[in-house]
């Protein structure tokens, strides 16, 4: 069975706020921030005294988060990228989950979706499925894009598809805010709580880093 993004979706998506305003401008407890310290402090050799820079962390604290993470604290992290000076964008985006004081980094989509494959949150319908996809979203900082007039409906429309084992979703994410990179991606969401990610071409890219 296949749903395409009308006005149910459309409805979901506004309910939520993106990926970034998730963010919870809110004090970060020392601890918290210690944990985040030894995972990705970076130095920076540019010029004759080298500098350390922090991760600076916030609080993902969207009412989406709390449903399907509940027992969770989880973090953004924007970590500086020290190959900047060179080439690329200049932090990456991850995230830092927290329960009974145990850390769990998150760096990449793999280990996102695996986080979320090992909470065992078995979706009933696709609504729920969806909720899945937008938290990989948040837990990458990444943005969903919907198609625009101007746009390839096809490279941008939220799809649907539905089968005996759960739903796999097509879509877009602005996936680096730096240069409005955007990716089309395929995630499937297995009826036993499963998450795969797989990550397609990109339809669109603003520019090159300062």
């Amino acid at each position: 069975m296949r749903h395409e993004t009308v006005l149910i979706f459309f409805i979901l998506l506004l309910a939520a706020h993106s990926a970034f305003a998730a963010e919870a401008k809110t004090e970060v407890d020392p601890a918290v921030q210690a944990l985040a310290d030894k995972q990705w402090t970076r130095t920076m050799h540019e010029g004759e005294k080298p500098g350390v820079i922090r991760p600076e962390l916030s609080a993902l604290a969207s009412d989406r988060m709390k449903r399907v993470l509940p027992g969770w604290s989880v973090y953004r992290a924007h970590v500086f990228n020290p190959m900047a000076v060179i080439a690329g964008r200049p932090t990456f985006i991850y995230a830092l989950a927290l329960k009974d004081g145990k850390p769990t980094y998150l760096e990449d989509d793999a280990s996102a979706a695996q986080f979320l494959t090992e909470q065992k949150i078995k979706p009933g319908d696709p609504g729920e499925a969806l909720n899945l996809v937008l938290v990989f979203a948040e837990l990458r900082g990444y943005v969903l894009q919907m198609p625009s007039r101007t746009q390839d409906a096809d490279e941008w429309r939220l799809v649907m598809e539905e089968n005996k084992d759960g739903w796999i979703v097509q879509c877009t994410f602005v996936t680096d805010p730096n240069i409005s990179r955007c990716r089309r991606y395929a995630i499937t969401v297995g009826r036993d709580g499963a998450v795969s990610v797989v990550a397609g071409k990109v339809v669109q890219i603003g520019g090159g880093y300062r």
